[in-house]
This record gives C-alpha cells, structure tokens and sequence, in this order.
C-alpha cells in the first residue's frame, strides 16, 4: 500500500469521528426535561404552576359553513385554537362557549342569536374534538343554524362569532376571549 493512503486513512478516520461527534452535541437537549407526575395533571411543571397552560384563544381562519351530515343540513365547522406562551399551539381542560351574532340595522350593528356549550373538562371529550394530526385545532360542528345563516351565505354576507374559553382546574386562569368576522 503506498505511504501516502496509509497517513491519510487514519485521518479520515478521525474526520468522521469528529463530524459525528460534532453532529450528536447538536441533537442532545440544550437542558434536562421537566420532571413532570403524570398521576396530577395539576402538579407544577418544572416547579412553574400552569407553565404550558393556553394564554391566547383564537378562532382559525379554517372556520367555515359547510353542509355535512347523512341530512345534508348546515352545519357550522368552527376551529378554535388554543396558545401558550411560547406561541405553539396546545390543549386545555375547561369549558368552550361559541356564540353566533347576527347582523342587524343594515350591517352596523349585531345581536347575538345563538350559543353553543361544550364542555371540555374531560380529558377523553377533549381529545375527540382536538385535530392533533393537521390544524392542531379543536374542530367544533355546530348545527342548529338559523335560516339566516343560510341566507347569509348565498348572499355573501358577514357573520360574528366570539369564543370564550374558561380552563378548568387549579391551574386555570382567567377566561380567554376571541372574535372572528366570517366573509362569503
């Protein structure tokens, strides 16, 4: 074998180990998990109460009218978001309330038509109406529409929703609020 692949294979070698080495230091975790008792789902996380609790309630864009169902009836799919505060989204135990306003006095003002309650201080309630897969949405269908709505669809008008998230638990807080104005 020449001299020069001899000298040059041992290099190689530490090159490699060092890459890899290099590339493992990336990967491990820049600080040690939180301890956290899966048996007390209102146990502190990392000593900090309520750490990756939701902080912001919004109603996704994704919300829409939609005719689903073996009745074909209208059916309003409404994806509400819940956020911590490190901005991702996440889940929570509490109680949903969607309320639908309908426009009134020409499109100045509205009134509030109907309410929807779901309560979502079940864990396993919870997980069925949470989208973990896609939008990361709790996806709520809400039938009961007034005829209005109907209406309102073909005609392109604006429809008023607001939601208002109370979580459940010692670890809950204040109430989350959000509006969304839904366009045609």
């Amino acid at each position: 074998m020449n001299r020069a692949h001899t000298r040059a294979i041992p290099g190689v070698f530490r090159c490699a180990a060092l890459t890899a080495s290099a590339a493992l230091t990336a990967c491990a975790p820049r600080h040690s998990p939180p301890n956290i008792n899966v048996h007390d789902p209102d146990a502190p996380v990392a000593g900090i109460p309520g750490q990756l609790a939701p902080e912001r309630l919004r109603i996704h864009p994704l919300t829409r009218l939609a005719t689903t169902g073996p009745d074909g009836a209208l059916r309003l799919a409404c994806h509400v978001e819940l956020k911590d505060q490190f901005g991702h989204a996440t889940k929570g135990l509490g109680h949903l309330r969607i309320e639908l306003y309908r426009p009134v006095g020409g499109g100045d003002g509205e009134s509030q038509d109907l309410v929807w309650e779901i309560d979502l201080s079940d864990p396993t309630i919870n997980a069925t109406f949470f989208d973990d897969l896609i939008t990361r949405t709790y996806v709520i269908h809400l039938s009961g529409l007034p005829a209005w709505v109907a209406e309102l669809q073909s005609s392109g008008g604006t429809l008023a929703l607001r939601a208002l998230f109370t979580p459940a638990g010692a670890a809950g807080g204040a109430p989350l609020e959000a509006g969304y104005r839904m366009t045609k």
